[in-house]
């Protein structure tokens, strides 16, 4: 994955690499499913509020 693929706490995979990704072992997930895995694990990382 090309780092600028990276979104602070997971990878947003381009579609021109889903299913290699999925056949290497990644797991699709949805965002919910997500967040609440990233959460539980400690490893949600939020936006910077912008102004704050």
């Amino acid at each position: 994955m090309p780092p600028r693929a990276f979104d602070r706490d997971h990878y947003d995979v381009p579609s021109e690499l889903y299913e290699r990704a999925v056949a290497l072992g990644a797991e699709p997930v949805g965002c919910q499913e997500l967040l609440a895995r990233l959460t539980r694990a400690g490893l949600r990382r939020r936006k910077p509020r912008v102004g704050a």
